[in-house]
């Protein structure tokens, strides 16, 4: 992919929601090409699919009404907050940024609920040195494989191992019966090739998961994993590892039941970054960044009243929702998000404030 200043890419929205080891991850996965004038940059089929950061030149967004919408580089994605767009055509050379939005969803609400068990744990100063463990967890290889919403349950079914150098942990082309956290100590990581010559891989330290490839993907081991000093092992069983793979259930509302509920004086709250909130949001919604909820519930929530929670797609605001149940709130999440409500309720229950610059005028 081309080169990006992570200096520019951070500001934009709602990448600057990342954490600063997820953004270069992601960008790994992402395009970053220049098209000539007049091409087609990308379809409303594309934009359910894929953001579309405009990172130099100009654009033309082309609506379904018929108006035409001009757009510079930009800090949001291109037409974002448009329902009805159509086709975006390139006005002069362009530069832009496409990114998967499903693998930035799962990455932001990764990332928020990370820091909304930092805080919690922030408030356990007499725990300090489970916290910190904790967090290095947060952060570890395992955690983006398994559904943000169990997230706790990891840290209840992990098992102390003590192991002393030499002790051969994985061997390459056993079956897996489970996968390992290092606490203490360090390992070494080989795989020995199909002429028979051992070729040392890496070598591993405090914080580092392995041995779920071969969970996940019920597989033989595909390398061999030796202790290179004593050390503490934290093991999570491959039945226990399995069920923390699953969705767990959360409660959900439909989009049709929507106007029902907020006449019931049902309480919405939007869990995306300020700056998204701005753009669209539901009418008469609270915006409260998941990342910051722990904090905002026990000042600003009443355990009395019922919520709604939503984001663009979802997930976030399903992980949002367990965060609150978990404190005995009483709250649904909107099923698919802003983006699965129809165009007729989006008139009526949205408030939709296309971020500038933009400049629009009807179409000749």
């Amino acid at each position: 992919m081309r080169s990006l200043p992570l200096s520019l890419v951070r500001r934009l929205v709602p990448l600057r929601g990342l954490s600063e080891n997820s953004l270069p991850a992601l960008l790994e996965q992402s395009e970053c090409p220049l098209i000539g004038s007049g091409r087609v940059l990308f379809t409303a089929l594309d934009n359910a699919r894929f953001y579309f950061y405009l990172l130099s030149g100009e654009a033309e967004i082309r609506c379904a009404t018929g108006s035409v919408i001009h757009t510079a580089e930009h800090l949001f994605p291109m037409g974002y907050g448009l329902r009805d767009l159509q086709t975006v055509i390139a006005r002069t050379d362009c530069v832009y940024l496409k990114i998967e939005r499903s693998a930035l969803d799962r990455q932001l609400c990764w990332d928020h609920v990370a820091s909304a068990i930092e805080l919690d744990l922030s408030y356990r100063p007499e725990k300090d040195d489970e916290a910190s463990w904790r967090l290095t967890l947060l952060r570890s290889n395992l955690f983006l494989k398994v559904p943000p919403l169990n997230v706790n349950q990891i840290f209840s079914q992990l098992k102390p191992m003590r192991v002393n150098a030499g002790d051969v942990i994985l061997r390459q082309g056993d079956h897996g019966d489970g996968c390992y956290f290092i606490r203490q100590g360090r390992a070494a990581v080989t795989r020995r090739s199909e002429d028979d010559v051992e070729h040392h891989l890496a070598d591993i330290g405090y914080g580092r998961c392995f041995g779920e490839d071969a969970l996940i993907h019920n597989t033989v081991r595909n390398a061999t994993v030796t202790m290179k000093s004593d050390g503490l092992l934290m093991r999570l069983d491959k039945p226990d590892f399995m069920l923390l793979l699953r969705e767990p259930a959360v409660k959900h509302i439909k989009s049709a039941d929507l106007s029902a509920e907020l006449a019931a004086d049902a309480i919405c709250i939007d869990v995306r970054l300020l700056e998204e909130f701005d753009v669209a949001r539901l009418h008469q919604s609270e915006n409260m960044p998941l990342s910051c909820l722990r904090l905002l519930m026990e000042t600003q929530l009443d355990i009395n009243k019922k919520y709604i929670v939503y984001c663009d797609t979802g997930l976030r605001s399903r992980a949002a929702v367990s965060l609150l149940q978990e404190q005995g709130f009483s709250a649904q999440y909107l099923l698919n998000g802003m983006d699965g409500v129809d165009a007729q309720q989006r008139a009526e229950l949205l408030d939709v404030v296309p971020p500038l610059p933009l400049v629009a005028y009807d179409a000749a």
